[in-house]
């Protein structure tokens, strides 16, 4: 929540980020009161004493207090009244219990607190506090309840992460008019916690991971205004997924590592307004065909879902696909080829797809502005064909089987701007990249067999930076590259 350097250590006390407002204080016993006077932002490193948090008084500008080390005090009263306190952050809290003494700071607007024994019945004594627009609870294991925070009417943003114990409450957030988002990472909630959480008119970001005990999202598709929502390493899904495609406004949703499986995509490709999907490492999924339905998206990650067969080729079919990754899938070149009937993907990954062997259907996205290929060890043709897509600025081959004779062809490009070409071991000769004037960057990193064509690089126009590290090259070379100002990499 606050930001600063690691300048000081021990009684030191030093300005953080040059800034003679921002103090990083080993003691307080041993700052300067004119120092505390003109403080704005204080660090406070020390595990703090209740006699020495009464020099606070001094600091009648201050907007922000993090205490770094220990707060061993039951309640928020030994801080005495900050007229100005805008945001506090309590690292380590092991005897905190309320929030007794928020009165104290009138102006609080973002409260963040970690490792403290608190318990549901003592977050009443944060309504006191009904200025908080923000409000983080980090790793409180005994916290089971939450619904006293439905009172805190201000409240804009709330994260709830690795509190454990928490089962209910959560539904009860619905209530509060101004939430806007609301993170709950590393709870033990389950399906039935969500109730209620449909009566909200304001929550536009829902993020939900890492909770196990989580199998039911039903009550998420009743939240009607959610743009945004996240159920990354949610491992226990069997319910409900499928109709969160009816939610009708929802922009981005992320199912990273969850457990979803071929029968939630029908369900989700109902809807129609999701942009950015993201289905990463989803190794459950086998047919992905459905997607093709969703003619709103754009963004779609389906990296590492190891087990899709089906429907890759379908995506092709997606009139507005901007950017699609397909990094460590089973991709074969017949769905490569389907797939390259798109008219308007500008991104693609398909990098470590070790069944792709023919490139040549790439030729037909004419639309492509990059591509990475990295690892894709078992190419055997169509690499040159590349030098065909006129908008192709960036290409990643980095591992890439490339030969020489294939690197000629490739250097027929009129468009590329950034080349890598990374241990790539069966190039030997360089000289044909002179040819492609438009480049601005080439890395050749561990590119050990080549022998020659580095000093033709010096004729490329508008190279900025070129990476040879572990490439043969003479010094009259070197000092040509940067004798014109190219950055270089050795």
């Amino acid at each position: 929540m606050l930001e600063g350097s690691d300048a000081s250590v021990g009684g030191d006390v030093r300005p953080c980020c040059g800034e003679t407002n921002r103090l990083r204080v080993g003691s307080l016993r041993a700052t300067g009161s004119d120092e505390l006077r003109s403080c704005h932002h204080l660090i406070l490193t020390e595990k703090v004493e209740r006699e020495s948090l009464r020099s606070l008084r001094l600091c009648t500008s201050i907007q922000t207090l993090r205490f770094e080390g220990e707060y061993p005090f039951a309640d928020l009263s030994p801080i005495p009244e900050l007229r100005s306190l805008g945001e506090l952050s309590i690292e380590e809290a092991p005897k905190l219990e309320n929030f007794v003494g928020i009165k104290n700071l009138p102006q609080l607007k973002a409260l963040e607190v970690a490792e403290a024994p608190i318990r549901g019945g003592c977050l009443q004594t944060l309504t006191a506090g009904c200025n908080l627009v923000k409000l983080c609870l980090d790793s409180c294991p005994y916290l089971k309840d939450v619904s006293p925070l439905a009172e805190m009417t201000a409240l804009e943003h709330l994260a709830i992460c690795k509190c454990v114990g928490i089962e209910t409450g959560i539904g009860s957030l619905g209530k509060l008019p101004a939430l806007r988002e609301l993170y709950l990472i590393g709870t033990s909630m389950r399906g039935n916690s969500l109730r209620g959480l449909g009566a909200t008119t304001s929550l536009l970001n829902l993020c939900i991971v890492s909770c196990g005990c989580l199998t039911d999202v039903l009550h998420i598709a009743d939240v009607q205004v959610l743009r945004q929502l996240t159920l990354e390493s949610c491992t226990s899904l069997e319910e409900g997924v499928g109709k969160l495609g009816g939610l009708p406004a929802l922009y981005e949703l992320d199912l990273s590592y969850s457990s979803i499986v071929d029968v939630f995509l029908q369900g989700l490709s109902s809807s129609r307004s999701l942009v950015k999907l993201n289905l990463s490492w989803c190794d459950q999924l086998t047919d992905v065909s459905p997607l093709a339905e969703l003619k709103t998206l754009k963004y779609l990650n389906l990296q590492s879902c190891e087990a899709v067969v089906a429907g890759i080729g379908d995506l092709g079919k997606l009139p507005g696909l901007y950017e699609l990754d397909l990094s460590c899938t089973p991709i074969t070149d017949c769905a490569l080829r389907d797939l390259c009937s798109s008219r308007s993907l500008v991104r693609l990954d398909i990098s470590s797809c070790d069944n792709l062997t023919d490139l040549s259907a790439l030729v037909s996205l004419k639309t492509l502005g990059e591509l990475n290929l990295d690892a894709c060890t078992e190419v055997k043709q169509g690499i040159g064909n590349i030098s065909q897509l006129p908008e192709l600025r960036r290409l990643d081959g980095t591992c890439l089987p490339i030969t020489d004779d294939s690197l000629r062809d490739l250097s027929a490009s009129r468009s590329l701007v950034v080349l890598c070409l990374d241990t790539c071991m069966d190039i030997t000769d360089v000289s044909c990249l002179a040819a492609v004037k438009t480049l601005e960057e080439i890395s050749l990193n561990s590119c050990l067999s080549v022998e020659k064509g580095v000093e033709a690089l010096t004729t490329l126009p508008r190279l900025r930076s070129v990476n040879l590290r572990g490439v043969k090259i003479d010094s009259e070379v070197l000092s040509e590259l940067q004798a014109r100002g190219v950055n270089l990499l050795r």
